[in-house]
């Protein structure tokens, strides 16, 4: 049953494995690009055409600048993974781009990789990836939230032969937002729950309701 810790450790192992085999003798790339807080709410309540604007606006800002010849000049490939929480459990949309250093310039019909541990400019992807989203959702009939920041948040890590990566998003992507074993206290209607703060990188709780906590977890099904 795809609902049990088994299954799940099993799906992620099998899709791991798929992935590894796909990984090119090169560095590798792990990118983060984030919706700012003030479209959280238009998030949530229009999930499916803002997510998949989220995948549209970020994805081909990364093979723009991946076409760019100051950058490699190649057409690059990616793996890209939707998480919508933190860590804390709260309603963070957020997309992971696994990225191969190298490409395959089509008009030289060669392959291309960078030589160092820098892919893309982090702030300069951040701009453009705002530009597109707010043009794209102005292209809609969601409209567009006043007062939106100017800068947004968009994370370029180096992440060696691409395995570290691919290990990090296999553990979410066949399980719920919590495992058993971070819900440390269930009693007197309140449940308590450990995380990782990424800030400090100590172990933070939170104790909450039980139907808030519920909540916590219900708002990240799709």
């Amino acid at each position: 049953h795809r609902s049990c810790p088994q299954c799940q450790n099993h799906e992620a192992s099998l899709w791991l494995d798929r992935q590894q085999a796909k990984l090119l003798p090169v560095a590798y790339f792990l990118l983060t690009f984030t919706l700012p807080y003030e479209l959280r709410s238009l998030a949530f309540n229009n999930q499916k055409r803002v997510y998949n604007l989220m995948f549209e606006c970020a994805s081909s800002t990364l093979k723009d600048f991946g076409a760019n010849p100051k950058n490699l000049g190649a057409v690059i490939g990616m793996t890209a993974v939707l998480h919508t929480h933190s860590r804390r459990l709260d309603y963070h949309p957020h997309i992971h781009f696994v990225v191969p250093g190298g490409g395959v310039d089509k008009a030289k019909k060669q392959w291309k990789k960078k030589k160092d541990k820098f892919l893309f400019n982090q702030f300069a992807l951040a701009k453009v990836f705002r530009a597109r989203f707010v043009q794209a959702l102005k292209n809609t009939a969601l409209g567009v939230p006043t007062a939106l920041p100017v800068k947004w948040v968009v994370d370029c890590t180096h992440a060696g032969n691409g395995q570290p990566a691919l290990k990090y998003l296999a553990r979410y992507l066949y399980r719920g937002v919590i495992s058993e074993n971070n819900i440390v206290a269930n009693q007197n209607g309140q449940v308590t729950f450990k995380y990782l703060d990424s800030r400090s990188g100590k172990t933070g709780y939170r104790t909450l309701d039980g139907e808030d906590f519920l909540w916590l977890v219900l708002q990240h099904v799709l």
